[in-house]
């Protein structure tokens, strides 16, 4: 995705996933997208997470704690495979953290 140009295209082609998997072709498409580059990007060539010294499980649970409003239920989740405790670095992890944020709704 990172070599296609064209934002349009993207947006397109992961609709186009996204409504196959869901089996909805009404989902409606985002108005914009943000993206990284990571893997072309000359001083990080790709990225994912470690626990450097000094850190611990306990700060990729905090870093997964959704931001509470005022009635405590959570106005912003995180998910990605930076935010499980045992599978980070790996799209398992992602994929699983994307399952609890959506029980979480």
């Amino acid at each position: 995705m990172e070599r296609i140009p064209d934002e349009e295209e993207v947006i397109a082609g992961c609709m186009g996933v996204l409504r196959k998997a869901l089996h909805n072709k009404d989902i409606p498409s985002p108005v914009s997208m943000v993206r990284t580059s990571w893997g072309s990007q000359r001083f990080f060539c790709g990225s994912y997470t470690f626990i450097p010294t000094g850190a611990s499980v306990n700060d990729i649970e905090s870093l997964a704690e959704p931001i509470l409003g005022a009635d405590t239920k959570p106005l912003l989740m995180f998910a990605g495979e930076a935010t499980h405790p045992e599978f980070y670095s790996t799209v398992h992890g992602a994929f699983l953290t994307g399952q609890r944020e959506a029980q979480r709704i």
